[in-house]
């Protein structure tokens, strides 16, 4: 059996479909598929009215909104037209709305999607400005206004669907019921109407409420027969883009009463005469302007609208009560086409529904251990080919999912590093990676006392959701890690995230601190198995991309790891529940050793705290060259080599020597002195090695969204080092070029004085300490 999820808005529902039935012919019409077009309907009916108000800038729009919010909240003039609608007969309605004036007036609800304004003259419920800054996205995106204003719909709309969650949840408050819902829009018109956050925001609303799109015309300056069809042309427009009713608003009527504008419409030659009259309109604007008025002819006579002023509230009642047709229209016209577009996706996903069943039901027939392999082919993993472009030609990562990423502009400001691991298949890993390490106390003893157990969790799976978001698509834990607590935290956090979005690698051998407990290491061929399912099933992640064999230096022998724990990861990397296999360690002779003894292949080495500040470029020396003659890729972990090279100073079991621990406190004292971070010059300088040659990534602790922002910041930054910037090749070949750091000359000078005095060669500080066992 398969359950299919259907995303339709407001009618999440479940459906346990049988997967021969799914090949064959389509569900009969009685089927729960969706729901009937006679419930959505009686939905609707019982829903409040959605009014998008957009108009050009300087046409009074947002004044008008604030009228209309006076009218609604302040001076409750306008009668409810839900109330109204609960009366059973024509006769006693208007009875009806007059005793009820007074006590079952309407309520609304009021949302601003205007990201570049200063203030608004009324309340909002739910304001953009409260999620997207638009200056910061001006600044970040390096934009204009108006571009600016259309990135910040975009994002905006990427979370639009928790808008209408909530906006949905106070709709269905039955003890305070709306019959209004009224959207501000952005003066640039355009940044609305014509872009596709725009159509993704008004469509979303009118698949769940009545929805009527409210035009604003600034009457005294439509006074110009040009500018009049100028404005007629943009609202014919918008009513067949939005394909939803409209209503012309002609604001500003205390002013310049809009008479005029109604005869127009109503009639051709009262128009023609006013062009006549008016000596601007002679030659080829005039006669498109005459023509333009015969073909809008038939558009004018189905139009609804209204004269108000913003300013003294004149004709504020005249507006709703047209508002109450339009949604009549939309009930009667408009929703029969929704409902039948939307059964038309309910069709085509049920098309892909069951041309999938259908393969699916041939793999499983052909392969007898199909159940066992959740995605058996590693070079198809994900929904999206390797480097693809972002509507701004930019390079994206396979692991970019539009869903959940949105247009990729973020992801597009993370370097990634191109590497083949396993060999064929291609890799684009994010400079900065994300460890799990942090999700334990290890490095951070559990003396947060502010806040609960669930909500320490929460966090833990915020900032999860914040790295992958940034563009970070690389994690790496382990069941040592918090003893099982990091992978539990993982779990958690995977369900809010796709899982082609990011690579898991986790590792086996090593586990639990008290003995009493069971075994610290156990690398037998048993464990190895046991260790990676039990991993798959605490994450839910169905398979790893890498599994790890984790500290193999203080394995009794190495014997057993040659013999059982790599045989054990091959038999699994068969079976296709993990795509490749990693090794991992302090001291890289260990490694290399494991590596020539073994017969299995081994894709990636992993080590920590050889490439930091102190150690010197050890790492490239011999042992990098050593994993490039195999063509194994090699990744980095512990830039700030476990809290050595930071202000909270490392805890008591660090491993290193007191000479590297004295050095490293000068380290830190110095930059503190000069007003430098050392976490960041710590960071840009083990991440610079970025290379398809050096360091495919470097591994990072995040305990909170604060330190995850702070490392996808750092990572950010080396864009254009890590590219080349058109004269270089990033990190490759272990050196690093201080002057073309995204670093100040201030940042240059302290890290040039560190890694030369204070660790340089005459120093006499060795950079690597002797491996020992921490529990």
């Amino acid at each position: 059996m398969i359950f299919l999820f259907s995303s339709e808005e407001n009618s999440m529902s479940k459906f346990q479909l049988n997967l021969e039935d799914l090949s064959g012919t389509p569900p009969p019409a009685n089927s729960p598929l969706a729901s009937t077009q006679q419930e959505f309907a009686e939905t609707m009916r019982n829903r409040p009215t959605i009014v998008i108000v957009v108009g050009m800038a300087g046409s009074g729009k947002t004044t008008l909104m604030s009228r209309l919010h006076r009218s609604l909240t302040v001076e409750k003039s306008i009668p409810s037209p839900s109330a109204q609608r609960e009366a059973q007969r024509e006769a006693q309605r208007e009875a009806q709305r007059e005793a009820q004036r007074e006590v079952c007036v309407a309520s609304g609800y009021y949302v601003n999607l205007d990201p570049a304004t200063k203030s608004m003259p009324f309340g909002v419920n739910i304001d953009i400005r409260d999620t997207i800054n638009y200056h910061e996205v001006m600044k970040q995106y390096n934009l204009g206004p108006n571009g600016a204003i259309m990135t910040s719909l975009n994002l905006f709309s990427t979370k639009f669907d928790q808008v209408l969650e909530i906006i949905e949840k106070r709709a269905s408050d039955a003890g305070n019921p709306l019959d209004y819902i009224l959207i501000d829009t952005p003066g640039q018109i355009e940044a609305f109407t014509w872009s596709a956050s725009g159509s993704i925001i008004s469509e979303g609303l009118a698949t769940s409420f009545p929805t009527v799109m409210a035009f604003i015309v600034d009457t005294p300056r439509a006074t110009a027969p040009s500018t009049f069809m100028s404005n007629m042309l943009y609202a014919c427009s918008m009513l067949y883009r939005s394909r939803l009713p409209l209503v012309v608003v002609f604001n500003k009527t205390d002013v310049t009463p809009c008479e005029f504008a109604i005869e127009w419409m109503q009639d051709w030659e009262k128009f023609q005469e006013a062009l006549e009259e008016n000596n601007n309109q002679d030659g080829y604007y005039g006669s498109l302007t005459r023509s333009m008025s015969l073909c809008l002819d038939e558009f004018y006579r189905g139009l609804k609208f209204a004269g108000v002023s913003a300013a003294s509230g004149e004709g504020v009642g005249d507006f709703f009560k047209i508002i109450d047709e339009a949604r009549g229209e939309f009930m009667e016209l408009y929703l029969p086409d929704l409902l039948l577009r939307r059964e038309e996706q309910v069709q085509k996903k049920m098309a892909k529904v069951r041309v999938g069943a259908k393969n699916l039901i041939g793999d499983m027939k052909n392969d007898p251990n199909g159940d066992q392999n959740p995605n058996p082919n590693p070079t198809t993993q994900n929904n999206n080919k390797n480097n693809i472009n972002n509507n701004n030609g930019k390079k994206l990562p396979e692991t970019y999912n539009s869903t959940f990423h949105g247009d990729g502009l973020i992801v597009s400001r993370m370097p990634y590093t191109r590497v083949e691991s396993p060999p064929g298949v291609v890799k684009n890993l994010s400079v900065v990676s994300f460890g799990a390490s942090s999700f334990s106390n290890f490095f951070n003893p559990d003396n947060d006392t502010d806040n609960t157990a669930e909500e320490r969790e929460a966090g833990c799976v915020d900032t999860v959701v914040c790295a992958i978001r940034g563009g970070i698509n690389l994690i790496d834990t382990a069941p040592w890690y918090g003893h099982g607590e990091s992978e539990k935290v993982l779990g958690k956090a995977f369900a809010k995230i796709p899982r082609n979005a990011f690579y898991l690698q986790t590792k086996v051998g090593r586990y639990e601190a008290d003995p009493a407990k069971g075994k610290m290491f156990d690398f037998s061929f048993q464990k190895t198995i046991d260790s990676v399912n039990n991993s798959i099933s605490v994450m839910k992640c169905g398979y790893l991309d890498v599994a790890q064999i984790h500290d193999p230096e203080f394995s009794p022998n190495l014997d057993i790891i040659v013999n059982e724990t790599l045989p054990a990861l091959d038999e699994l990397r068969k079976e296709g529940k993990i795509r490749a296999i990693g090794m991992t360690g302090y001291p890289l002779e260990v490694q290399r050793e494991l590596i020539e003894r073994s017969s299995v292949r081994i894709d990636q080495s992993l080590t920590y705290a050889h490439n930091s500040l102190h150690c010197g470029g050890e790492l490239f020396k011999s042992f990098q060259p050593f994993l490039a003659e195999r063509k194994m890729a090699l990744l980095s972990a512990a830039p700030l080599s476990m809290r050595l090279l930071t202000t909270l100073g490392p805890p008591e079991w660090h491993p290193a020597h007191e000479g590297l621990k004295t050095a490293s406190k000068k380290a830190v004292e110095y930059c503190v002195e000069n007003g430098v971070d050392i976490v960041k010059l710590a960071t840009i300088y083990s991440c610079s090695f970025a290379h398809p040659d050096g360091i495919a990534t470097t591994i990072i602790g995040c305990k909170n969204v604060e330190e995850c922002e702070s490392a996808l910041e750092n990572g950010r930054l080396l864009l254009d080092y890590v590219n080349g910037n058109g004269n270089g090749k990033g990190g490759g070949g272990g050196e690093v070029d201080i002057g073309r750091l995204p670093l100040s000359d201030k940042e240059k000078e302290v890290l040039g004085h560190i890694l030369n005095v204070i660790f340089g060669p005459e120093s006499g500080v060795k950079g690597i300490w002797e491996h020992k066992n921490v529990v």
